[in-house]
């Protein structure tokens, strides 16, 4: 399913593969290497996200929620909500 850990996974690789090495740096210097979680704990300004450990099943439980949703409008929405979900987790 298209909210599953392994689609995003390959959602992420497949995006984060066509930088170039250098434009894959977070701020704090560590390399985001596409397709792979995250393996330390992050924040965005005031936004601490999920603990790194806790991301597969973080995503997990996403898959699990949204891959209920029925209704194109539903669905629509869900999209939106999944990509909050994924921003919230942050470079997998």
């Amino acid at each position: 399913s298209v909210y599953s850990p392994d689609f995003i996974a390959r959602l992420h690789e497949s995006f984060y593969g066509k930088l170039p090495p250098e434009e894959r740096i977070t701020k704090e210097g560590d390399a985001v290497v596409p397709g792979e979680w995250r393996e330390k704990d992050v924040d965005i300004g005031r936004h601490v996200a999920p603990a790194w450990k806790a991301v597969p099943d973080f995503l997990k439980r996403t898959e699990q929620v949204y891959s209920a949703v029925n209704g194109a409008s539903t669905v629509t929405a869900a999209a939106g909500a999944i990509a909050g979900r994924i921003a919230d987790v942050r470079s997998l």
